[in-house]
């Protein structure tokens, strides 16, 4: 038997409203299994590093740091390398991976994604690929940088990234392309029997 109508309207609008409700908490929960930022400083910044603070493509605020190279001028080292971190910490935990290439004529800049470090926003997929984006833009038009020696250098996530960037055609300047412990997609990167995997697609 049917329920009548005065009983059937206010048993829809509540099923809606969960389902409202639903769709809008899920995506931002999901953010919270995948991404792991934090604001921690992990050791001193870096002697010689220079505070860049520059704006993804939406506007977000980001901060990275210029390390030149320390056996001579910047534009004459042999290349400058883009570091893009790993999924947790921010820039300064992944310090010591570079920090012996400035000693071996090379620059070093890295940055923190949004919503890492001292970096504004929130993480998501789409946003961490403008980051590094803009990033590689930020040393492009650097004057003391030859744009033509550029290395990209990621770490699990920040690998993935970059090879987005570099999957949409973007490959000016760039001789070299490092990747250490990534993974080719972000849904495959959890474990295959994680309910959560669809959240990630």
């Amino acid at each position: 038997m049917a329920l009548p109508v005065n009983k059937r309207v206010p048993k829809i609008l509540f099923i809606l409203f969960v389902v409202a409700f639903c769709v809008y908490l899920v995506p931002r929960v999901a953010i919270n299994f995948f991404y792991y930022p934090d604001d921690k400083i992990y050791g001193p910044d870096p002697w010689s590093a220079e505070s860049v603070e520059f704006t993804a493509k939406d506007g977000t605020r980001l901060q990275g740091w210029f390390i030149p190279s320390s056996t001579g001028p910047a534009d004459n080292a042999i290349a400058t390398i883009i570091h893009a971190h790993g999924n947790a910490g921010n820039m300064s935990a992944h310090w010591p991976l570079v920090s012996w290439l400035p000693e071996r004529n090379f620059n070093v800049f890295m940055f923190d994604y949004r919503g890492f470090g001292k970096s504004k926003g929130t993480p998501s997929q789409a946003g961490l690929l403008d980051d590094t984006q803009s990033a590689i833009n930020v040393v492009r038009h650097r004057s003391d940088v030859n744009p033509q020696r550029l290395v990209l250098f990621g770490q699990s996530i920040g690998g993935a990234n970059i090879l987005a960037v570099i999957g949409q055609g973007d490959r000016e300047g760039i001789r070299a392309v490092i990747l250490d412990s990534t993974f080719a997609s972000y849904a495959n990167h959890r474990q295959p029997d994680d309910p959560r995997q669809w959240l990630l697609t």
